[in-house]
């Protein structure tokens, strides 16, 4: 009996073997098997769209999930409850509508790209439907995403697959029983393209990007937690052995925890998966210099699951989460690339107002004294704000219209003044990180002083409101400093400030002691014994002013004038000459005589003497500049003689930076003029100033695109070489591609495009965004001044960024002789009616990939593409037969006329009876009584799409597609290749207006759109 179940089992065991390898030579595709999807996964489940469910389940992303699932399967830990608990938390963030937008709400949201709206769960839900394993690999996706770019990232995965299957070769045979390693054997078998590869980082990129939205608060505190924790994921340097440690330390430490069991760690892996993965259990942190415990409060956790985080002595340099990996498969040729990373502040994203304050980091570090602390750089933004007029209620960007970028950096101060402690730390964080790039904002040559330049003596006295304030500025300067010179005047151009032409005048810059002396009963002169200080300002005169002939009563009287204002300021006014004196040595310098005579005529006589007597010029005095502005107002040392070089002086004392302290007070003293202020910001020959526009048109894209987010790597660049810039450094509007360049450089980083490629583009994918030009999603009708690009929370299932263009011909069915009775032309009766009710529009990519060239891959040498051009085809369908492929962006820039009635003396409109026919009883009665009077409105109507293709080759057509704004978009471009000049109308038209717009007797012909 034992030999016959023998015999039995060998031919069972023989049959198997031969059973399995069959199978491998024949090459079943093991991929299409599809697995019971776990129940915590199935809230994630319902929300998911019909395009991206078949691509889970059957599709592209499904052959990956399994293959790479079935690579590692026999190589992972157990985790069963780390799965289930991913699970629960992917379906609740899946279920916030203000992350994933339903599918069925997604015609309001996106029209074309409605399939492509939604969070991106395709690779959640394709590990899901293949098994445990691939559920795991997903995971490790989400820690290289968190982690490295996309470019690195999938040379890590290619390193991975390649070691995998080299590990899983040499092992093959060297078990007990052979058929027990088939199923590894045949996972090694399997080609897993580099395509396959990204498209799985970018789905699990696109992914934490909206969980980090969904779980804001935690992920803001995760990041600080990490920031400070200074920790390696861990110190391998192969990047297999380091990866699949990182993996399966991170799953197992994770798994515990889940199941309440307490962890001690050394490295960061299961920081980095913590981020990772959105599960964030409470911390403990034990080390030389601080001990700490983080309550998270996560309901997925209970209270023993404790992560406590033992820290070694690290360098300073080595901040935050890090992980340190040298890139073979990144290249094409060359030496494996370092590449070492962290998960601090310099590898996150931030809003738009938070990338603010990196802004202010970068110009506090070049502020030296005036912001030693972030609270005194912030103090200075705000007195500036004061001068300029900004209220300190001052926070909504949008409601002033354009962004300047001072009120961006001047909204960032006021919100630092009333955030929470958390917000107060991550703003810190951001100005420190700040501090650490200034070169983001200007050249590492280009310095300005502090204060946007207003710290300095020369720039400060410009922008004071008038000469009597810069005479105040420099008397306190002069306080303050003690300059130590024998005697000093001020001297100012009067009427530098205003529409007067500037005059030389000087003034005392110290009050000096009045002689006055009285006349005794006696007759006899005596000097008073107590006498007064007074400031004493000087006029320069011309001899001919000198000697004030009566008969110059204008000129008189203008002088005077000049007189009375000075002494209404309590101060002496008298007249003093100016002259070139020849000094014998080569050169000429400028005199000045001056009289102390406090009757002004009598001083006007005596300065007359002295210019006409050589020896008085000779023993007059010269002025030579020493602070200040020379060309508006200066402090000048007095001499005799020539006793100073004033070459050497001016260059080293013109540039004089005032201390805060002085600055303070003179903020307290002196009147600024708010716009030469701005007009000081406005100076393009400061390249800082050009990069703070930049940085205000950029606030002003990204205030309409809400949600999007900015990569912090993008202060590795400089906005001195940005592309989009227009070079001019003038403030006209961006355009479309300059938009997308704008947004492709903060989006993704490390990408500086031109925008010259990109003048076709009219949509772009990257991450969790979709950024598509606000003429797709949108009725004709509206104007797109005011927001060039629009943002959905979505993407193309593509790696990096892609932008889509339409192919250079698009096009249209043929006419069909079968669908003559279709075919009707009736004359159009004003009726505001909708025929058009099946059209949809959709997307349509072709094979065709244009490779752009980004600022991160100058040598092209970099495999994968951190950008493309993808043609795509904008096809319109009428409910499911295909009408023909639209241009909209081309149409729209052509000349599509919108009716607007602004004529208050046109026909009020008629009463409506009834809300359901107010549309059609308003247009069909106005139409047919002004068709009566122009008869050029006459037209023919076109209510279904093979009207429109087959339309009337003259007259005017009208396109009765009202509140429809899907179809009139497309009908819109289709009138437009076919030679119609679009006219837009309103919901309710104004048919006298609509007449005007069209000529009687042309030649052209006109396409109505209602």
């Amino acid at each position: 009996m034992a030999g016959i179940v023998t015999r039995v089992s060998g031919i069972v065991a023989k049959f198997q073997n031969e059973h399995s390898m069959s199978i491998i030579t024949n090459n079943v595709d093991f991929t299409l098997f599809k697995a019971e999807v776990p129940l915590e996964y199935t809230g994630l489940g319902a929300t998911i769209s019909k395009l991206r469910r078949n691509d889970a389940e059957e599709g592209f992303l499904h052959r990956t999930a399994r293959k790479l699932g079935a690579l590692f399967e026999g190589y992972l830990p157990v985790t069963e409850e780390l799965f289930k608990a991913y699970g629960t938390r992917v379906s609740e963030i899946a279920s916030m509508p203000s992350i994933n937008p339903h599918p069925r709400n997604a015609e309001d949201l996106g029209g074309m790209f409605a399939s492509h709206i939604g969070a991106e769960t395709t690779s959640i839900w394709a590990a899901a439907t293949s098994g445990s394993a691939a559920i795991a690999v997903h995971l490790l996706g989400c820690m290289l995403a968190r982690m490295f770019t996309g470019p690195e990232a999938i040379s890590i995965w290619f390193e991975l697959v390649k070691k995998q299957k080299e590990s899983i070769r040499n092992k093959q045979g060297s078990g007990l029983y052979r058929h027990e390693q088939l199923s590894s054997i045949l996972a090694a078998q399997q080609d897993i393209s580099r395509e396959e590869l990204a498209r799985w980082d970018a789905s699990a990129r696109a992914w934490i990007q909206s969980a980090d939205q969904a779980k804001i608060l935690q992920h803001k505190q995760a990041m600080l937690i990490m920031s400070n924790a200074s920790v390696p994921v861990n110190r391998e340097h192969d990047v297999y052995t380091s990866v699949m440690r990182a993996w399966t330390a991170a799953l197992e430490a994770m798994n515990n925890l889940i199941k309440g069991v307490p962890q001690r760690v050394q490295e960061g892996a299961v920081l980095l998966a913590m981020s990772s993965w959105h599960l964030y259990p409470d911390l403990g942190y034990f080390g030389t210099s601080c001990q700490r415990e983080v309550e998270q409060k996560d309901p997925l956790f209970t209270h023993t699951a404790l992560l406590t985080l033992g820290l070694e002595h690290v360098p300073e340099l080595s901040k935050s989460v890090y992980w340190s990996l040298p890139l073979a498969h990144l290249q094409y040729y060359g030496h494996p690339v370092k590449t070492s990373k962290t998960i601090g502040r310099e590898n996150s994203r931030v809003n738009y107002k938070e990338f603010a304050y990196i802004i202010l980091g970068c110009l506090f570090n070049d502020w030296k004294a005036f912001a030693a602390t972030n609270e005194q750089g912030i103090d200075w933004v705000l007195r500036l704000s004061k001068i300029l007029g900004l209220s300190n209620d001052h926070r909504d960007l949008n409601s002033g219209g354009k962004v300047s970028w001072f009120s961006y950096l001047h909204a960032a101060a006021i919100e630092l003044a009333v955030c929470d402690d958390c917000e107060r730390k991550e703003a810190n964080q951001l100005m420190a990180l700040g501090k650490k790039r200034p070169e983001f904002l200007r050249p590492p040559a280009e310095t300005l002083p502090p204060l946007f330049g207003l710290s300095q003596v020369d720039l400060i006295l410009p922008i004071l409101k008038n000469d009597q304030e810069r005479i105040v500025f420099l008397r306190h300067l002069d306080a303050h400093y003690k300059f130590q010179l024998q005697e000093s005047l001020i001297r100012y151009r009067s009427g530098a400030s205003t529409n007067e032409t500037p005059e030389p005048e000087f003034a005392t810059v110290s009050p000096i002691q009045m002689s006055s002396l009285k006349r005794l009963h006696s007759g006899e002169l005596k000097e008073d014994e107590n006498p007064s200080f007074r400031h004493i300002r000087w006029i320069c005169l011309t001899s001919r002013q000198l000697i004030l002939e009566i008969a110059e009563l204008q000129e008189l009287e203008r002088i005077g004038e000049r007189r009375m204002r000075i002494e209404a300021m309590g101060e002496l006014c008298l007249p003093a000459g100016e002259y070139i004196k020849e000094t014998g040595r080569g050169y000429n310098e400028l005199g000045l005589i001056r009289s102390l005579e406090q009757d002004f005529f009598q001083a006007a006589k005596n300065i007359l003497q002295k210019k006409e007597n050589r020896d008085g010029l000779n023993a007059s005095i010269s002025c030579t500049f020493f602070v200040g502005d020379a060309d508006l107002a200066s402090i000048c040392s007095v001499t005799a003689t020539r006793t100073l070089d004033s070459t050497q002086t001016q260059a080293a004392i013109q540039r004089l930076i005032v201390t805060p302290e002085f600055l303070k007070k003179t903020l307290a003293d002196c009147v600024f003029d708010k716009d030469k202020m701005m007009s000081h910001f406005r100076d393009s020959r400061r390249q800082v100033f050009k990069s703070l526009h930049a940085c205000a048109m950029m606030a002003d894209v990204y205030k309409d695109l809400p949600g999007a987010s900015i990569s912090t790597r993008v202060v590795t660049q400089s906005l001195t070489q940005a592309k989009w810039i227009s070079s001019s450094g003038s403030a006209t509007p961006l355009s479309i591609p300059q938009a997308f360049a704008c947004i492709a450089m903060f989006e993704y980083g490390t990408c500086n495009l031109d925008p010259g490629p990109l003048s076709e583009v009219f949509a772009m994918s990257s991450g969790n965004s979709l950024y598509v030009a606000g003429c797709l999603i949108c009725d004709p009708y509206e104007r797109q001044s005011s927001c060039l690009v629009r943002r959905a929370i979505g993407n193309i299932g593509r790696a990096g960024m892609t932008f889509l263009i339409s192919p250079p011909q698009v096009n249209m069915r043929e006419p069909d002789p079968e669908k003559w009775m279709a075919i009707n032309h009736n004359p159009f009766d004003g009726k505001l009616e909708n025929h058009f009710t099946r059209t949809s529009i959709h997307l349509v990519h072709t094979d065709c990939e244009i490779p752009l060239i980004a600022e991160d891959n100058p040598r092209h040498n970099i495999i994968d593409q951190a950008a493309v051009l993808l043609e795509t085809c904008i096809s319109v369908h009428d409910c499911q037969a295909w009408v023909g492929e639209v241009d909209i962006l081309k149409a729209n820039r052509t000349h599509i006329r919108r009716l607007a009635c602004n004529n208050p003396q046109h026909q009020e409109r008629p009463v409506r009876h009834s809300q359901h026919t107010k549309d059609l009883e308003f247009g069909k009665s106005g139409y047919l009584e002004v068709k009566a009077k122009h008869p050029q409105l006459v037209a023919t109507s076109v209510q279904n799409w093979d009207e429109l293709i087959e339309a009337p080759t003259s007259g005017v057509i009208a396109i009765q597609a009202h509140k429809n704004w899907l179809a009139r978009l497309a009908a819109t471009a289709i009138c437009v290749r076919n030679g119609f000049t679009p006219i837009i109308l309103p919901e309710e038209p104004c048919w006298d207006c609509c007449a005007a717009m069209i000529p009687q007797n042309s030649n052209d012909n006109f396409a109505l759109i209602c």
